[in-house]
Formats: C-alpha cells, structure tokens, sequence
C-alpha cells in the first residue's frame, strides 16, 4: 500500500482510464501484450531501455524526478476479462497521484510513473520467490523528457502569475 502521508490524489474511473491510457501509449506494444496477465509482462516498444533486478533498483532509488509521481496497484489476483491490457479494469482506489517516490511497497505489483512519462518502474510479486522483476522502463535516459516537462510547467506558472491563464 502507498504511504498516507504521501498521496495528493487517489484517482476517480475517468482519471484513472486517461493515466493508464497514456501509459499504455507510451510504453506498451499492445499489440504484442495480447493475453500477457500482468503489466510487467507486457511488452515494450521498440527503443525502450528495460534494466531488471538490481540494475532496476538502483536506476529507480537514483533516478531524481521534480514531478510528481502515478502509483498503480496492479492487482494480479483480479480476473482479466480482456485479452488487451489497455482495456483491464482498474477501481477506484487503485491508482494514486503522490508527491514522493515509494521506497517500500508490500508484495503485490506496483507500477510507478512520474507525470512526464519518462520512465516507469513495475515492481513484481514474483521477485522474492522467482527473482522475476523489478522492471525499470527507460525512454529518457538523457533526462530531455523531464527537463522539458519542467520547462513547461515554470511557463505555466509564470503565465498564471501574469494572468494569462
């Protein structure tokens, strides 16, 4: 479970289809994830960097991120009633915006992605008894992503400031 203390949000059922849809968009080969039952074992598109295990961990607890951040629980024992992965039904109460990186999670899968989509990281069920995960998603490896989302929301809000929006 995401720490209290750390959630802005908790995400309503429109919210939560736009998240995952641009996840989805941005990550996902759906068309290759036909029947995969867990969102770590979809498959990426082309040019998407995936570190596992260590090299996982150590990208996630390093990589710094300004933005806040969209925790998924995925939770695998719910039936999958779609074979494509974008169409699964996540409730409300599954899907949290935070202003922190979660550090600890208990033994259920997590996805964790910051708002400009620049990377994510799944955690899995299976990596203390099968070793299988974390998964670490890369599309920005040069940080341009998030520097430009950054860039962005300081002409937002200097914008505002001046009462241009």
């Amino acid at each position: 479970m995401v720490d209290a203390d750390k959630v802005l949000k908790v995400l309503n059922d429109k919210e939560i289809s736009e998240c995952l849809g641009f996840w989805f968009h941005h990550f996902v080969d759906l068309k290759k994830s036909v029947g995969c039952y867990y969102l770590w074992d979809c498959k990426t598109l082309n040019g998407i960097q995936v570190r596992t295990g260590a090299e996982a961990q150590g990208t996630y607890y390093n990589r710094e991120t300004a933005s806040r951040l969209y925790v998924v629980e995925d939770h695998h024992h719910h039936p999958r009633k779609q074979p494509d992965p974008s169409k699964w039904d996540y409730r409300e109460g599954s899907v949290f915006l935070v202003k922190a990186k979660p550090t600890t999670l208990n033994d259920s899968d997590y996805l964790v992605f910051p708002e400009h989509l620049g990377w994510a990281m799944l955690f899995s069920h299976e990596e203390k008894d099968t070793g299988i995960g974390p998964f670490f998603y890369d599309r920005d490896p040069q940080g341009s992503i998030e520097q430009n989302f950054r860039k962005k929301k300081e002409e937002i809000e200097k914008a505002k400031a001046k009462g241009w929006i």
